[in-house]
């Protein structure tokens, strides 16, 4: 046996180690020690001469007593003891003076482990115990005084003691998944916290002054509580909607107005009022039936497409209300009491914000109803016509309306047919929206469990003895992440060669009771890859290429293929047993991935973004042909860009800048997007801050206004000459009241900027070029020489440097005309180095091709690959390019 190492480090890890080797005791200069997932009970009590001994990594053994040697090693900073099977620690770690960081997780605590020597391990600035059994947190922990962060998730705790506001160094706390039922007030001494997790507790309020004090707060959860006092909704929205909400409360009993809160609300997260111009505008809506326009004589549509309608308890037809070619609210004549005119309108954003949960998306726009609180005595029907795109047997489609706190909750909504039905109370926000379907059932206590997710579908078959007795309940859902968001994790977590990574469909289990500790038969599905999709699962589960993983619905996913028991399968699926469940929520995944690739960081990258609705999006800037004063800003998911391109092109828009559109840029749903518009003698139209919120499913668009300042040029002008100017796209903070200046120092706030041009005032001389072109008789030596040929391929260049996707780059260079022997080398050389890769690679065609290395090859190319979007750039850049070529000469 052989260790690897460095000198200072020395890698036993994975070596099914059952003693640790006394030789390495006789060595020095060793700082750091990995021994993770091996077998090692016991250490020896030669370490104790390792002295200069700083990070030891003993994670994932069969320790059951803590190796007391190690409280000899004055010089510890780290030690990881996770994943081993612990019961209590020894005094003697109170000589641990120098150790910062402590990994005591996923053992079997019951107290508290530093119960004895808090106060002794003062340089302690992480603590992690999750995953144990520990039930109480003592009085003493103020000893760990520069504790930055803190680890107590997936434990039994019932209370914090006040002690803990004593931490006053702490940066993050996670107290998730315990039973803890009140927070302390002295949680809100906690200035420095950034993070705080205590989700899936029974937390039913939270102190008076927590929104206040923990305004620094960045990252909050508290999902899965039964909060009243704020109401859940409200804690979803983050901390400044707390400080607003407790505000309101101790307004309201000081006697203030009744309605603070809506108007503290509103003020805080009231959308953009301003109107804007839509490509297809609710005007345009198709004539209806004259059957239809009988049952809706009594309704009119403004200019700006709002629908009104009368509702009079003596007509006792039913009143239907046609808002759009695929919705409409039908309304009971006994629904209200007296005669009422009530309105329907579509708008760019709600009045209050809408949070959406993990895996959801919404699939109309946010319909604003009036009069707004208008309740009725029977439930108004809304009804939503359901297209193919949305008929997905995983998911389910709800709706939701805003109460009167601004919380938005689900209201009864089924399916009829080809349409969604929900019943609405009271007249507010109102907004569809597609969630997983999640799917419930009640165990008895069992002998055997399988559970099956094949064909988008979830098949529970359980097999139970005479006598049950204990109940649990399981929900059971299912859960994608689409190719795109997979692929963008690849390029975020390393750059793999992404073409041969592929994940399966998510299947999500969570117990409301002590974990199944029965074993689970479970059948996942394989991923979709073309490659493999002939080779048996067996081969590719011995070729490594097959890997099942397991998180705990944290996006911490770790491979489990060799812990399982694996069974023979049905075509293209995978099937094994669990011998229990672990954990109360537990994800499986099917993945395919080379050796050697990072599946756990990329999966774990993926989930996340799939988690919060992370899509990859282009945003786009055009303008008007008639009027360019006119801007078309858009922000839209990456597989609709070209269409919309097409369209816009085609109905008389144009790009004057660069490109019509950023680089790849990755969004949440309901993100907000600022816009602020710069430029040489530009000016924005715009009253006040321009903001653009980012949902897949909508149009996003707004159509901002520009124009020249008071200080336009006034030398001789030809036609075709631009001031320029810009549009930056800026991550909207809630805190700021204005968008930050172009000259910001906060890099981090831009997402990206495109570019317009506006025409100057002409202005020509009496005898300038243009007047009088044919007249002209320029000698030889006046002539206008310029090598386009060359320029053009240098700025084709430097658009594909700039904007070529990461994944593309190699198919181009073959399609070149280069070998793969030069495209490895190029891979070799400038490893990491993406754009020196892409860089070198149009310097060697050019070498090799010569004079006859032409732009449109570049064209022809990207069109045979149908990188469409990058082909059109260029084309478009080159038509300009020979346009402006063209006037410089008529100059000369």
């Amino acid at each position: 046996m052989m260790a690897t190492g460095n000198g200072s480090e020395v890698d036993l890890s994975r070596r099914n180690l059952y003693t640790f080797p006394t030789y390495l005791t006789k060595g020095s200069g060793i700082l750091r020690l990995k021994l993770q997932i091996n077998m090692l009970k016991s250490l020896p009590p030669e370490m104790a001469n390792m002295r200069e001994l700083e990070e030891i990594f003993c994670s994932n053994n069969q320790f059951e007593e803590f190796p007391e040697v190690l409280c000899r090693l004055d010089n510890l900073a780290s030690l990881d003891m996770a994943g081993n099977k612990l019961k209590n620690l020894p005094a003697e770690v109170a000589n641990l003076k120098n150790l910062k960081k402590l990994w005591l997780g996923w053992n079997v605590f019951h107290e508290f482990p530093l119960k004895s020597c808090a106060s002794e391990l003062t340089a302690l600035k992480e603590l992690h115990l999750c995953n144990n059994s520990i039930v109480d947190v003592p009085e003493n922990i103020f000893g760990l005084e520069n504790l930055e962060i803190f680890d107590l998730s997936h434990n039994k705790v019932q209370e914090l003691p006040e002690a803990i506001g004593d931490l006053i160094n702490l940066k993050t706390l996670d107290i998730s998944y315990n039973i803890i039922e009140a927070l302390p007030y002295t949680v809100c001494d906690l200035v420095h916290l950034k993070t705080l997790k205590a989700s899936s507790n029974q937390i039913t309020r939270l102190p008076s002054e927590f929104g206040e004090s923990l305004h620094q707060v960045k990252v909050l959860n508290l999902a899965g509580n039964p909060l009243a006092n704020p109401p859940i909704d409200v804690c979803n929205k983050g901390i400044d909607a707390i400080r607003k909400y407790q505000e309101q409360r101790r307004e309201s009993t000081e006697n203030n107005r009744k309605n603070d809160l809506a108007d503290c609300v509103e003020t805080d997260f009231g959308g953009d009022d301003r109107r804007t111009d839509r490509i297809q505008n609710p005007k345009t809506r198709p004539r209806k039936s004259s059957q239809e326009e009988q049952k809706t004589r009594h309704h009119s549509v403004d200019g700006n497409g709002k629908v009104s309608a009368r509702i009079d308890p003596n007509n006792y037809e039913n009143h239907i209300i046609h808002v759009s070619s695929d919705i409409e609210l039908k309304v009971s004549s006994d629904a209200v009491k007296e005669e009422v005119n009530v309105t329907a309108e579509f708008v760019e954003n709600p009045a209050f914000p809408l949070l959406l949960g993990d895996h959801e998306f919404i699939v109309t726009d946010f319909l604003d109803l009036g009069p707004d609180g208008l309740t009725f005595k029977e439930p108004m029907l809304f009804n939503l016509k359901c297209h193919d795109d949305l008929d997905d047997k995983m998911r389910e489609i709800v709706v939701r309306t805003t109460n009167d706190d601004g919380s938005w909750s689900d209201v009864k909504t089924w399916k009829e047919g080809c349409t969604i039905k929900a019943e609405v109370e009271h007249f507010s926000g109102l907004v569809a929206v597609s969630k997983p379907k999640q799917h419930s059932v009640i165990l008895t206590d069992v002998n055997t469990l399988s559970v099956s997710c094949v064909k988008d579908d979830i098949a529970v078959d359980v097999q139970t003895p005479k006598e049950n007795k204990n109940v649990i309940r399981m929900v059971m859902e299912l859960q994608n992440v689409e190719r795109d968001t997979l692929l963008r994790a690849c390029e975020l977590v390393g750059e793999y060669d992404d073409d041969f990574v592929a994940m399966g469909t998510i299947l999500k289990i969570q117990q409301d009771a002590e974990k199944f500790g029965k074993p689970i038969s479970l059948t996942l599905p394989l991923p979709e890859l073309s490659e493999v999709n002939h080779v048996a699962v067996d081969q590719l589960r011995k070729r490594g290429i097959l890997k099942v993983l397991r998180d705990h619905n944290d996006d911490n996913w770790n491979d489990v293929t060799d812990d399982v028991i694996h069974h023979m399968t049905p075509e293209r699926c995978m099937s094994f047993t669990e011998s229990n469940l672990p954990w109360p929520c537990c994800r499986y995944v099917t993945v395919f991935a080379e050796r050697g690739v990072n599946i756990e960081s990329i999966a774990q990258m993926a989930t996340r973004m799939a988690r919060k609705g992370w899509k990859i999006v282009n945003l786009v800037l055009l303008q008007n042909i008639k009027n360019p004063k006119s801007l078309y800003v858009d922000c839209v998911v990456k597989e609709k860009l070209n269409d919309l391109l097409a369209r816009l092109l085609d109905t008389g828009y144009e790009a004057r800048g660069t490109l019509p559109y950023t680089r790849d840029i990755d969004l949440p749903e309901g993100e907000k997007v600022v816009l602020e518009v710069g430029g040489e003698n530009i000016q924005s139209m715009e009253s006040k801050k321009t903001n653009l919120t980012f949902y897949s499913r909508r149009d996003n668009h707004v159509i901002l206004h520009v124009s020249l300042g008071n200080e336009v040029c006034t030398e001789i002008v030809n036609a075709g000459d631009d001031y320029t100017g810009f549009v930056d796209f800026m991550k909207f903070k809630p805190n700021t009241v204005h968008a930050p200046s172009e000259n910001s120092n906060d890099n981090d706030m831009a997402y990206d900027r495109l570019w317009f041009g506006i025409p100057k005032p002409e202005i020509q001389a009496p005898n300038s070029p243009k007047s009088d072109i044919a007249s002209q008789d320029l000698n030889e030596s006046q002539k206008f020489t310029y090598d386009i040929t060359t320029e053009g391929v240098e700025i084709a260049i430097d658009i594909l440097s700039s904007r070529l996707l990461q994944r593309d780059w190699r198919r181009l260079a073959r399609k070149l005309g280069l070998s793969d022997v030069d495209i490895d080398s190029l891979e070799h050389n400038y490893q990491g180095d993406l754009r020196e890769q892409i860089h070198q690679m149009f310097r060697q065609w050019r070498q090799k091709e010569g004079d006859h290395a032409a732009v449109k090859t570049l064209i022809s190319a990207l069109d045979e690959l149908q990188i469409r979007n990058l082909c059109h750039a260029i084309k478009r850049c080159w038509d300009s390019l020979k346009k402006i070529l063209v006037q410089l000469k008529y100059r000369h």
